[in-house]
């Protein structure tokens, strides 16, 4: 019914609008596998969870925080894997975003900074 959602909240109790921080993932992926890049794919991994999720009960807007101008200072490899991250499921975003007629917004400080491969990803919103 237009009452229930898939999770069977009460359309009254989904909220309109969700925001995100990224946080905490380095830490995990240090203490979990002794690898920073693993804790940012499996956090990167459980964020698409959350969209399709959202996409699923209706949220109207998910915002995400998920890149600071602190992490520019971070190894160039973290930098170059969190940069991988993004590609991979931003994509897989998109395409469930323009099957749904979603619109995505990618915003950055410093695009400067960014690559031009995903520049093209940004700009492709």
């Amino acid at each position: 019914t237009d009452t229930q959602r898939e999770s069977e909240v009460h359309v009254s109790m989904v909220p309109q609008h969700v925001a995100v921080i990224m946080d905490g993932n380095r830490r995990y992926g240090k203490a979990k596998y002794g690898s920073v890049s693993k804790g940012h794919w499996d956090g990167s991994s459980k964020l698409v969870e959350f969209a399709k999720w959202c996409i699923a009960e209706k949220v109207s807007v998910l915002t995400v925080y998920a890149f600071s101008t602190e992490n520019w200072n971070r190894d160039p490899a973290e930098v170059a894997s969190l940069m991988a991250i993004f590609a991979k499921y931003s994509n897989e975003l998109r395409v469930e975003a323009l099957k749904r007629n979603i619109k995505m917004l990618v915003l950055s400080t410093d695009y400067d900074r960014v690559s031009a491969v995903h520049q093209k990803i940004v700009d492709g919103y």
